[in-house]
């Protein structure tokens, strides 16, 4: 394993006479316009240890919090999520109830998007005008503008919304239901900023992703009966048509081999990939079933898969209290690297 550059370590600001801080100076070491891997550590609940890392293919470095290094503050509370639009990171931060805009160039802060009690969770982006990210416990999706970072509108979608996908004009939402089990997408028109349609996929539907023929994959987590466990119920992959926005298959994952899916990533190459409890299973795209394959690595917590380079890259969030692991795979199953990286390391997002 890798040892950790700590990015931190580099960075140093001034105090004047009246206690004014100079701008910091960002990291000379850390790349400017690198083509990388950002992987967002959510950090521990309440203790506002989140964290951006930094790993980068070429050379094999990796960069501690590449946040920290640029700006001399932590991020927040919960980082959940990060979507990249025109050389902007725009970084979903749940306990902290905004979006922290950066720019990919030099990590250095441009402002938030302030959604106070929302719960932010997941986000996408339109263009460069119009946004949208889910407010977990308001049971909405917020619009806003990715330019002037001020909310638009909200929209009212189901219970415990957490994934979002976009494809083809249109905005599809997981409602997850996590206190109160809900099955349903709802799918928003962004035309008119309004839920078009309401799709039941299956139990406890947690993210999305659109392959490569624009078939939406939706990993459904199924139920878990915390006081009566023999009530639990198994997860699934379902699979909705764009076009007719309509189920149109199910993959089963039986609850006694597999227990409760993890995170998922879609490849545009035909392959996908979902974590458990024992392994990374893979699925066919095409025809819509597990394969016998699969990444032999247990507890995994964070899924992306490279096309251009037929990479997959996977996390362990270890204990959630100590540094987690960035694991580097070949799409043939071969590990290829790892490194350390910060706290509970759950979105994986490729520049």
């Amino acid at each position: 394993m890798k040892h950790l550059i700590p990015a931190a370590a580099f960075f140093t600001f001034l105090l004047s006479s009246c206690d004014t801080k100079d701008p910091v100076t960002p990291d000379p070491d850390i790349p400017p316009t690198v083509s990388g891997v950002y992987i967002v550590n959510e950090g521990g609940f309440g203790k506002s240890t989140s964290s951006l890392s930094l790993y980068v293919p070429d050379s094999g470095k990796s960069y501690g919090d590449v946040f920290f290094a640029a700006n001399g503050r932590g991020l927040g509370d919960v980082a959940n999520d990060m979507v990249i639009h025109d050389g902007k990171g725009y970084i979903v931060m749940n306990n902290s109830h905004r979006i922290e805009v950066i720019s990919m160039t030099t990590h250095l802060s441009l402002g938030t998007v302030q959604l106070p009690g929302n719960s932010p969770y997941q986000a996408v982006i339109l263009n460069a005008h119009k946004g949208y990210v889910t407010n977990y416990y308001k049971g909405s999706v917020s619009v806003f503008d990715p330019a002037t970072f001020q909310v638009l509108t909200e929209i009212p979608v189901g219970k415990n919304p957490k994934g979002i996908a976009l494809h083809n004009g249109f905005v599809y939402v997981c409602n997850s239901g996590d206190f109160s089990a809900d099955s349903t997408l709802s799918v928003i028109d962004v035309a008119a900023d309004s839920v078009v349609k309401t799709v039941t996929v299956g139990l406890g539907p947690n993210d999305a992703a659109v392959d490569g023929d624009g078939d939406l994959f939706v990993r459904c987590y199924g139920y878990q009966d915390w006081g009566n466990p023999a009530n639990s119920k198994a997860g699934s992959i379902a699979v909705v048509h764009t076009g007719t926005r309509s189920l149109q298959a199910v993959i089963p994952l039986p609850l006694v081999q597999h227990g409760h899916p993890g995170r998922m990533a879609v490849s545009k190459k035909g392959t996908g990939y979902v974590a458990t409890g024992a392994a990374v299973l893979s699925f066919d795209t095409k025809t819509n079933a597990l394969r016998s394959t699969s990444i032999e690595r247990a507890n995994i917590y964070g899924v992306a898969v490279d096309d251009v380079q037929d990479r997959v890259y996977l996390t362990d969030a270890a204990d959630y209290v100590r540094n987690g692991t960035l694991f580097v795979y070949s799409a043939q199953r071969t590990l290829l690297d790892s490194v350390t990286v910060g706290i509970v390391p759950g979105r994986i997002v490729l520049k």
